[in-house]
This record gives structure tokens, C-alpha cells and sequence, in this order.
């Protein structure tokens, strides 16, 4: 059965103007910060979040009650919702924890958390007078088929304070009755289990003692055990020190060191094998001598043999032709001179193709070469009619044999042509 449609208290009353409100509304508030079912904000809130949010109150309240008017602004996330005159708000007033009152819901939701707190209508006013805008949700219990996701019986808020919420402005604290709970002490720790173990210290009769002599502890001990407790007697300061040298004070340190304590017994000192130390030392590099670099052959004194049997062969070939060969002069003739300076002459002999491998050779390495003493030159006349006929004529022979000679000597290179 839909209850009556509720006229909000204060519309068709005369506005008063500022606060304190001392005028009976007619009705309680309360105000929800981060109401559920949240997510939504402003002019985004519809007619069905309104109405979700009545039934999550309706819970609250046991199911004994119904909203009359929830009223927003769009610049707050705060709700004012007005509930009849006869409600104890006083129960539901505190912390709502999403994860205490809902079934099920978004993991993401699980830490959030909504503050119900007493609406402060003597600061504030009527809701409607101040830019609050009324929402009438459905007087009726939430279809079956949305599964409300809400716990029945609804679990008690716990204790929360306004300060430093959204909300601090239109709430008011918790009456005192909703004191926050002192913290409980923390646990002890268990009590050890009892000793069920069957072992009874031994007590002895307390008839046996009475019997017993009395005995002092001091007669129980051996005379061998006993050790008789000398008191020594103070040393008499000495009235008079004789100053002493260095060399008696340096025999008296000899005695002192040499003095043997006899009657200190001598205590026995177990005997200990001793271990094998193994010393191990880092050996040395060997010294390797490098030999010294033996002279090339070249800086010797001594000539080889190979030298020697070259240099006596030299010396008996320029015996041989110091014997057999006549006298030359060492100048050329003005013939040879000529034959000399024109260019090709010596190469005149024929074409390279005509000339036989035979006749060419291979010009020999330099030697060092002993030659004999040059004769004196002869004078030279410029004259050719006192030059002798026969002087002449052998000049030539001479002359011809010499060039021969020479021809045979030098390394003759052809450059073969290409026959057309």
C-alpha cells in the first residue's frame, strides 16, 4: 500500500530570513557524504538513483520507514535526505563501510565509505529555501528481479566525526550517546598449558627433620681440603731510601729478573703435538743470461779463406798479364777518341736479328783488383811530320787490340725489332 504523499515542511510556511532557525520543521534531516550508490554526480543523478538511494535509507531504518525527500545541488556530492518526525536517527548515524552492508559489488568500491550525519537545521535552515532542489522517490520496496544488493538486517554504523568531510557545514557531531569506543587493550597472551607431567620433587617428613643433629657445615670438611687463612701483616714504610747509580740499579733490575719463585708450584703443562707447519716460499724466476750478439762476418779482422784463395788468384793473373801484354799508354789515341764520342759507333756492327747468342755476355760482379804501376807517360807531338811511321803502325795494332778487348768485356744488351 503507497503511503500519502508528504508536503515538504517550510514551502507553504513564511520564509524566515537568516539564522538561528528556532521554528520546528515538522520532520528530521540527515545528511550522507558520498551517499551510496555513488558514481554519479550532478545533473546526472536521475529519478532511479533517487529512488535506489531511498531504499538503501529504508534499510538503514530497519524497514520501519519511508523517505519523504532527498535533496542535491549540482555542485555538491552531499545529499539531504527528510525523514518522518517519530524516526530515531540516532542508530544509524556514523560510518558506513561499502563492504559491511552490501552483498556484493565493485572490487574497486570496497574501501569506500559513507558518512550519515544529523542535518544542523538551527545553522541551515530549510533545504528548499537554500538551492536545494527536492527529489520524491517511490514509496515501495525494490523489485525482486534487481537483486538489492543491500544485507538485511542492516549492520551498525561505526563511530565518525564531520570534521574535515564534505559535509562539515551541514552536519552537526553525534549526540553523546554515540561516543567513539576506546580502543580495546591488546590481547594477552595465553596462559601456558598446565604441567601434566607425573614428576613430584621429594619433600621429606616433617617428623624426620626434629630427629636429625644439628651439624655445622664446617665439620663436614677434610683437614686436607681446609685452608688456613693467614692474615698478612702491613708492610712498615721504610724511613730512609738510599739513592742508588745506574749500575747498581741495573744489577738489581739482573737480580730481580733472575730470582725464580720456589714457592709457586710449578704447574704441569699438558703436552701438545705439535702440527707439521708447511712453509711455503715463492720461488724465484732462474736467471736466464741472454748470449751476446757474435759480430757479422764482415767486422772481423781476419779475412776468410774463400778471400784469400780469391785475392792470391787476382795476384797471379795480374803476374800473367803484366808478363804477356806490351806496353800501352793509358790515354786513348785521337782515333779511338773519335770512334768513342760519335754515338752508335759501337753498336754499328748489324742488325740485332743477325748477331748470335753465342757472342753475348754476362758483364761480371765488380772485383777488387790490384793493377800494376802505370809507365811514364809519353809526350804526345802535335806534329804528324816527326811522328815515326812505324810508332804509328804499331799504335794501331795496339789500339785494335785494346778495343777488341773492350768489346769483349762490356755487356752487350740487343733490343730485338719486330720484322714487318
Amino acid at each position: 500500500m503507497a503511503q500519502p504523499v508528504v508536503q515538504p515542511p517550510g514551502q507553504s510556511k513564511k520564509k524566515k530570513k537568516g539564522p538561528p532557525y528556532f521554528d520546528d520543521p515538522g520532520c528530521k534531516f540527515i545528511v550522507i557524504d558520498d551517499p551510496w550508490p555513488g558514481n554519479k554526480f550532478g545533473k546526472d543523478r536521475k529519478s532511479d538513483y533517487y529512488n535506489v538511494l531511498s531504499a538503501w535509507v529504508r534499510f538503514m531504518l530497519g524497514k520501519k520507514h519511508w523517505v519523504e525527500f532527498v535533496y542535491s545541488v549540482n555542485t555538491r556530492a552531499d545529499v539531504i535526505v527528510q525523514l518522518p518526525e517519530d524516526v530515531d536517527i540516532a542508530p544509524i548515524l556514523g560510518a558506513h563501510k561499502w563492504y559491511n552492508f552490501l552483498a556484493r559489488g565493485d572490487q574497486k568500491d570496497r574501501h569506500r565509505v559513507s558518512y550519515v550525519f544529523e542535518y544542523n537545521y538551527r545553522d541551515r535552515g530549510q533545504p528548499s529555501n537554500h538551492g536545494w532542489q527536492p527529489h520524491e522517490p517511490l514509496l515501495e520496496e525494490p523489485p525482486a528481479h534487481l537483486r538489492f544488493p543491500v544485507k538485511f538486517p542492516y549492520p551498525p554504523p561505526s563511530w565518525a566525526s564531520p570534521v574535515g568531510r564534505s559535509c562539515q557545514d551541514l552536519a552537526r557531531h553525534l549526540p553523546g550517546t554515540r561516543q567513539r569506543t576506546p580502543t580495546p587493550p591488546p590481547p594477552l597472551p595465553p596462559p601456558p598449558p598446565p604441567d601434566r607431567s607425573l614428576y613430584e620433587p621429594y619433600e621429606p617428613p616433617s617428623h624426620y627433620s626434629a630427629h636429625l643433629p644439628d651439624t655445622n657445615p664446617a665439620q663436614g670438611v677434610p683437614d686436607d681440603d681446609h685452608v688456613e687463612q693467614v692474615k698478612a701483616e702491613p708492610e712498615q714504610p721504610r724511613l730512609y731510601v738510599r739513592k742508588l747509580d745506574p749500575y747498581e740499579e741495573e744489577e738489581a733490575a739482573l737480580e730481580f729478573v733472575k730470582q725464580e719463585q720456589v714457592d709457586a708450584p710449578l704447574a704441569e703443562i699438558p703436552p701438545v703435538k705439535q702440527e707439521a707447519i708447511e712453509i711455503h716460499v715463492k720461488s724465484e724466476a732462474p736467471e736466464t743470461r741472454v748470449p751476446a750478439p757474435e759480430p757479422p762476418p764482415e767486422s772481423r779482422s781476419e779475412p776468410s779463406n774463400r778471400f784469400l784463395a780469391m785475392f792470391e788468384r787476382l795476384e797471379r793473373m795480374n803476374a800473367t798479364q803484366v808478363a804477356t801484354q806490351p806496353d800501352i799508354r793509358p790515354e786513348p789515341s785521337d782515333r779511338v777518341s773519335g770512334a768513342v764520342a760519335t754515338p752508335g759507333a759501337r753498336h754499328s756492327t748489324g742488325p740485332p736479328e743477325l748477331q748470335s747468342n753465342a757472342a753475348i755476355r754476362v758483364k761480371p760482379e765488380p772485383e777488387e783488383v790490384r793493377l800494376p804501376l802505370a809507365p811514364p807517360a809519353q809526350e804526345r807531338t802535335s806534329d804528324p811530320r816527326i811522328r815515326d811511321p812505324r810508332l804509328a803502325h804499331g799504335q794501331a795494332v795496339q789500339l785494335k787490340r785494346v778495343k777488341q778487348e773492350e768489346d769483349e768485356g762490356v755487356l752487350k744488351r740487343v733490343k730485338t725489332e719486330p720484322r714487318d
